[in-house]
């Protein structure tokens, strides 16, 4: 499991820190990796407040998971899940 922030959207010029793209290649790269997304642009979803920027999550693969408050990362043993 690694945890990775992507603080901005595509369309903003910078190479300081993550965008959709870098987590989206770094991902497929890392197909038996479970990815968590943090501190993100994106608002969450459904929360009924106007999203400042959006409140829509980019189309990753299947091993991204985006953290929302509360979300709860438990190691049992050697083993790591989200719950």
């Amino acid at each position: 499991m690694t945890i990775l922030e992507m603080g901005l959207p595509q369309w903003v010029d910078s190479d300081t820190h993550h965008k959709p793209s870098d987590v989206e290649s770094i991902a497929k790269k890392h197909a038996d990796v479970e990815f968590i997304i943090t501190h993100t642009y994106v608002d969450t979803p459904g929360s009924g407040r106007t999203p400042t920027v959006t409140d829509t999550y980019p189309n990753h693969p299947s091993n991204v998971n985006h953290a929302e408050d509360g979300l709860r990362v438990v190691r049992e043993g050697r083993i790591w899940s989200v719950q």
